[in-house]
This record gives C-alpha cells, structure tokens and sequence, in this order.
C-alpha cells in the first residue's frame, strides 16, 4: 500500500499544476521585460528608470573622493540577454556550450537607463568597476565582452575596470560560487 503522499506525487496532477505554474511564470516574465504600457515602457524599464533615479538623487549629494569606484556587474545589469533567454524559451546552455556562451557574449543588448546611470557616474568622477561570471579564460571571451560593452555605449578600462571570472575559481578544487567570487574581488579591491 502507498501513502498518500506517494500517491500525490505518483499521480499527474502535481505535474500538471506545475507545469501549467511554470508556463505562467514564464508568461508573467516575458510580459514584464516586453509588453510596452501606455507610456512605452516595459514594467522591466518603468522600474529601472525609478531605481536609477534614486540612484543619482542619492549620489548628487555625496562628495567624491580620490578612490571612490562602483561596481557593476555587467549581464541583466548594463547588458540583456533577455534576446537569447527568449530565443532558448528559457533553456539556458550556457554552461554547455562554448560556441553559446560566447556568441552570447557578442550580442547582448545594453540596458539603457543602466548605461546612463554609468556615465552619469562617470561624469561625477567615479571610477566604473564590472565585475562578471563571464569566463576570462576562454579565447576572445574579454575582447568579445569589451566590444560588446562598447557598442552598446559602455566606456570601460579594459587594464582595471574589467574582471571576468577566472578558470581555477570556476573549475577545481578551488572552484567557489560566484557570489563568493565576486565578493572575492569586491574585497581586494577594497583593500587597496
């Protein structure tokens, strides 16, 4: 005899209700990066708009020092992938497939009100850090992302302002997860 957990789970009802949830999230986010409300803007960019206003309120009053920097991270934050996302229907190979991940690296969109936002910083004299899980070890991977950047109207110092993620924190045994990765960076750079 089963238990009636065993049957629920047995059963395609489970199944159903979340793939139909599924389906719906999928839905609810396409809606919220695409569909343009009255004032030709996505919910995605109404959003974004309001939060790099608040942004540039906060920092119109602070006084730049010398070191001051922020730090960006560069996909879904100044570039989309939001193209591919689509074309994939959501079944990401980024992590499978290299000609992907790269070809990927090469036509992300830039997130204009993110981008504004960088130069308005830069403008204030702060120096611009982006920090990305992208992989730096790869051939081209950092010329293809800093041509991507500059395309889309990002001014980045390849020499300093520039930090992909390196193989041996990636793979190995002294692979770490990116959040731990790039608050690795932020720290260091932190410290000098």
């Amino acid at each position: 005899a089963c238990s009636a957990v065993d049957q629920v789970l047995e059963s395609p009802l489970p199944i159903r209700v979340a793939r139909e949830l599924y389906v719906a999230a999928k839905n609810d986010i396409v809606s919220y990066y695409t569909h343009k409300h009255s004032d030709g803007l996505t919910g995605f960019q109404t959003e974004l708009v309001g939060i790099c206003d608040q942004t540039k309120e906060f920092f119109k009053v602070c006084l730049v020092k010398a070191k001051d920097t922020i730090i960006f991270d560069i996909d879904e934050t100044v570039l989309s992938n939001l193209d591919v996302v689509l074309e994939e229907n959501f079944e990401s190979k980024r992590g499978t497939d290299t000609n992907h991940i790269f070809r990927v690296a090469q036509r992300c969109t830039g997130i204009k009100p993110m981008i504004d936002l960088c130069s308005w910083l830069r403008e204030k004299q702060y120096k611009i850090i982006f920090i990305t899980s992208r992989r730096g070890w790869m051939p081209g991977y950092t010329e293809s992302t800093i041509a991507n950047l500059k395309r889309e109207g990002v001014a980045v110092d390849a020499e300093d302002g520039l930090f992909l993620l390196e193989q041996k924190y990636a793979e190995g045994p002294e692979k770490i997860s990116i959040g731990a990765w790039k608050k690795m960076i932020r720290d260091q750079l932190r410290a000098k």
